[in-house]
């Protein structure tokens, strides 16, 4: 069971003067103390081999039956003061969805080699997923549970001597839904799904011991200075792109 954020059962509004839909002085938000927890049914089965003293295979299959979501729905609704008409989203409970999948899992250690490779380590992991929304946008179609991707894997490579070590990872994931039901321009009655594209990601750390009371370090994240795109249902309709670079950092820690 999960319950609402605070901020989404407060009775507060916040309102907005215009002139973007006729007949209303303005829009707003408002909060819900409506809305009803979430409940959900889970399942879980897991394998898991120790096949070496340090490594791991394992395997998992899981199952969800949420019976609702927290978010903004497709429509507004009317309020009035005096003789003020506003049209006002507040977040409710939106239908939920079922979710099936797996995931693989695999960690090897190279400690029984010889020399510098004896103190290596590769792992790699991927989850599938597999949903039957109930939620349905303006045109039909249904909407996937905000933050879930169909697919996802992860690769790392690691090396530690107790002296330096290093570590490499990828991460990439599949497109998933940001937001359920986004306006179509301010005050719009029509919306669609904001939808995340795909992306990966490649990231380094490092360290070097240099005594015990000195140890540098250093970073560096997106090295492929991958960019966040989102869109609204299809890609053609880009509603924001985001690119931080690639951010480099070195530092030191001195212990007394």
């Amino acid at each position: 069971m999960a319950r609402p954020k605070l901020k989404d059962i407060s009775p507060g509004i916040l309102l907005f003067s215009n002139e973007d839909r006729a007949g209303y002085t303005g829009s707003g938000q408002a909060g819900n103390p409506d809305l009803k927890p979430v409940l959900a049914t889970n399942l879980d089965l897991s394998f898991e081999w120790y096949y070496q003293s340090s490594s791991l295979f394992s395997a998992a299959l899981f199952y969800k039956d949420i019976e609702s979501t927290i978010a903004f729905g497709p429509e507004s609704i009317d309020m009035q003061f005096g003789e003020d008409l506003f049209t006002v989203r507040q977040k409710e409970n939106i239908e939920g969805t079922k979710i099936e999948g797996a995931e693989l899992n695999i960690t090897h250690t190279f400690d029984s080699l010889p020399g510098l490779l004896s103190y290596t380590r590769l792992s790699a992991n991927f989850t599938y997923t597999h949903e039957e929304s109930k939620n349905i946008d303006a045109e039909g179609s249904p909407i996937a549970r905000r933050g879930l991707s169909e697919n996802s894997y992860n690769l790392m490579a690691f090396f530690d001597d107790n002296t330096f070590s290093v570590r490499l990872a990828y991460n990439w994931r599949s497109e998933f839904v940001r937001r359920e039901y986004v306006l179509l321009g301010f005050s719009s009655a029509d919306s669609l799904p904001e939808i995340e594209a795909d992306r990966g990601q490649l990231d380094l750390t490092a360290n070097y011991t240099l005594s015990d009371n000195i140890k540098l370090n250093f970073s560096a994240i997106n090295i492929g200075n991958t960019k966040s795109n989102r869109y609204l249902k299809y890609e053609e309709l880009t509603n924001y792109i985001a690119g931080s670079g690639s951010r480099f950092n070195l530092g030191a820690v001195m212990r007394f």
